[in-house]
This record gives C-alpha cells, structure tokens and sequence, in this order.
C-alpha cells in the first residue's frame, strides 16, 4: 500500500466516525408535569430537549404561560396544547408574573436592559417599568392584597446578594431589605416570592435550605429550616395550596436527577410529608390552577458520557496512518 493510500484509508476512517461524533444526546431538557390532587401524575407535556425553563404563570381562562430561557414566551392550554407565542423581542426573559385582576395584565422581567416590560392578555406590549437600581430582575411576583409587584435588583458581583424590593406599577420603591438580612448570610440569590395570603411573603433562596417570611415591608417575621441538606441548588420555588394550609416547596436536589417536593404546615412553619415521583427530576417552579391540580415546571439535568473528542480521532487516524506508512518502509528496506 503506498503512502497516498494509507492516508486517504486514515480520512476515509476519520468520514465515518465523523457523524458519530457529531450526534449527541441533549444534556439537559425541560418540560412540565401536572399532579391532581390526590398527586397522582396525569399529565406531562411540552418536552423541550436541551431548553432551559425559567418559570411560569397562570392567567385566569387557565392557560399558562412558560419562560424558556432564550426563547419568546409560549402560551399553552392546561392540558399542554401550544396555542400561541408573543414576546420575540425580549432579550432576555427571567421571570413572569400577571395582575389577574387587570384583564390579565403581563409582567415580564427581562434581564439584559433591565426593566420589567408589561403586555395585554393578547401579547401586546403596552409599556415599561423601569427603575436606574433594576439589576438583572430575577424574579417577579404580584401581589394582589397591595396591587404591587415584588423583585429584586442590585445583584452584587461581592457576593453580597441582592435586594428584595416591593415597587408599585410605575417602578417606584414602596420596600426593601436585603438577601443577606432575610437570610442571615451573604451569597445566594432570591430565587422565588410567594405570597401566603395572610399580608405576608415566603421567601425561599438558590443557596440557602431555610424558607423565610417576611412582611408587606419585606421585613423578616422567622425562618423554618426544610430539612435539605446544603450543599448545590436545592430550595427554589414554593406555592401554597388551594385552601392555604400547606406550603409546598421544591428541593431541587442539586441535579440528582431525584427532586423532592416538602409539605408543611403554612402557619406553624411544621413539615408534614416529602413527596417524591420517578418522573420528577429537578422542580424549578410550581402553581396549583383553579382545579386544584399542582403544575410542576421540571428541568432534567443528564450529565454527559464522556466521547472520544473530533480532535482524538483526528489524531488517531494521522497515528494509524503514520505507524503503516512506516512499517511499510521498514518492510521494503529489508527486502533483498
């Protein structure tokens, strides 16, 4: 075999396996599943690979509307049908939140020019909330007991945290207080504000394992612990049910692949049960519709297996290649 031939067979090997390469399983994905009210799975829907989900939200015909990290917000049925997108001009939609009692105003913070742009139920934008502290919003909850919206700005790349703030629709700061005084710590971001339908908020965080309340001044009222052990992205999100006896919260269990919902008591701070399901993997965000029936926003982290790289095969090809051009050779130069 010459040497032409060696290497174009060491090219030739390196086309198929080229295709190989190139396919990979989606590292994560994303969809939604729905519990009713025994927790008994009925449904899961809008399976997206390799999209990340931020949050979601109810309007009051029940539809919901999901945030997929860098995509337009998707609007579907209660029972998982796509029936329409708006928002194509977000630049980077973090967090939703919606004045049921307003003809469904929209409220959606977008991270990268830091305001909270506000649409119609028809997916119109009307107009903007901004603030010069707005610091890549991360969360957005309305409150209905005061008409206002709860945020947080002024993310510090310290490590201090940022602060939790109550503004009205116009953007003007009626509270504050900061992340590391809720929590008692520095570092961790505010992940989700819940409203407990007593005039006060529960307050859970990316870092941290306790559930705080606070007031409509945002000023800390106790901690419960939740039992998680720390360590990763564990408490998240929480909703309270229906008759607002229970506070739901969602351990998101650091990418284990096995996320956890904790039950307790909403007025006494009491843990009541886990509930945990093979198809719940990582609860990002959760909200009970007007059935009664809890909505879970699940991501789904798979760690990849470990490929030989493109450029390991190159290489193996050309070392292939290089080992019978020269055995080749030392065969010829013995040849008498």
């Amino acid at each position: 075999m010459t040497t032409t031939q060696t290497i174009l067979r060491a090219l030739l090997l390196l086309v198929t396996l080229a295709p190989a390469v190139a396919e990979a399983d989606p590292l994560y994905s994303s969809r939604f599943l729905v519990f009713d009210t025994e927790l008994n799975l009925v449904d899961a829907f809008a399976e997206r690979p390799d999209v990340q989900i931020n949050q979601f939200e109810f309007l009051s015909d029940g539809n919901l509307l999901a945030l997929f990290y860098g995509q337009p917000i998707h609007v579907y049925t209660s029972n998982g049908v796509l029936i329409d997108t708006f928002g194509e001009s977000l630049a980077q939609p973090l967090a939703v939140a919606v004045n049921r009692g307003s003809s469904d105003e929209i409220y959606i913070a977008d991270g990268a020019p830091d305001l909270i742009r506000v649409f119609d139920n028809a997916g119109l934008e009307t107009r903007q909330i901004t603030n010069p502290e707005f610091n890549f919003p991360t969360l957005l909850t309305f409150d209905e007991a005061t008409g206002s919206l709860v945020t947080d700005i002024n993310f510090l790349p310290s490590g201090q945290g940022p602060d939790l703030v109550r503004i009205d629709l116009n953007g003007n700061i009626l509270a504050r207080n900061s992340s590391a005084i809720i929590f008692g710590t520095t570092g961790g971001g505010i992940h989700d504000v819940t409203p407990s339908g007593n005039g006060t908020f529960y307050v859970t965080s990316t870092l941290n394992t306790e559930v705080a309340e606070v007031d409509q001044d945002l000023q800390l009222l106790r901690r419960f612990p939740t039992g998680a052990v720390s360590g990763g992205l564990r408490i998240l999100s929480s909703a309270i049910s229906p008759d607002g006896a229970q506070l739901y919260v969602a351990d998101f269990n650091h990418y284990s692949g096995a996320g956890i919902l904790r039950i307790f008591d909403s007025l006494s701070g009491d843990p009541e049960a886990l509930f945990t399901h093979a198809a719940l993997n990582g609860p990002v965000d959760l909200h009970f519709d007007s059935r009664g029936f809890l909505f879970i926003a699940d991501f789904n982290f798979v760690p990849p297996v470990p490929e030989p790289s493109s450029l390991a095969l190159v290489g193996l090809g050309v070392v292939a290649a290089v080992r019978r051009v020269r055995k080749t050779r030392r065969v010829q130069a013995l040849r008498p």
